[in-house]
């Protein structure tokens, strides 16, 4: 059997992976995923604000008496909804550019060399917009009931 040259032991120790850094890496990644899924979930509750106001219309509410209701505040409602689909839009966006991005470290670190700086900063600016836009939305659609609630 042939001794292995020192550029075959380079070769081989460049194309070999440490598992215990991509475990650390995959444990942040679940836990920023983690944290876009629970904005995303937020996000898709404000729906129930809508059936929330039209529960105060009355027992047997009409078209009239919904749009009566609503029309002093369905700018912040528009806003609200909205801003609340822009949240669930980063929302999963994070989550599709975070795991494409894993997926080019992990092949960086097995030699290929095909890292993406530009996909980890779409992810980070996707998990920086998505709470944003549930806070923006959250306070639309807040204003929107409260000035419905206090009429």
């Amino acid at each position: 059997m042939p001794c292995p040259t020192p550029l075959a032991s380079a070769s081989v120790a460049k194309n070999h992976m440490n598992i215990d850094e991509i475990d650390v890496d995959w444990k942040v990644h679940d836990s920023y995923v983690a944290f876009s899924t629970e904005v995303v979930r937020l996000a898709l509750l404000s729906p129930t604000i809508l059936a929330f106001l039209v529960i105060l219309a009355g027992e047997k509410p009409n078209a009239n008496a919904v749009s009566a209701l609503l029309a002093p505040v369905g700018w912040s409602l528009y806003a609200g909804f909205f801003c609340m689909a822009m949240a669930v839009l980063f929302g999963l966006g994070h989550r599709y550019f975070a795991a494409d991005y894993m997926t080019t470290l992990i092949e960086k670190r097995r030699g290929k060399n095909l890292a993406n700086k530009r996909l980890l900063k779409i992810a980070t600016g996707c998990i920086a917009l998505a709470p944003a836009f549930l806070f923006l939305g959250s306070g639309c659609l807040l204003w929107a009931v409260l000035r419905v609630v206090t009429r």
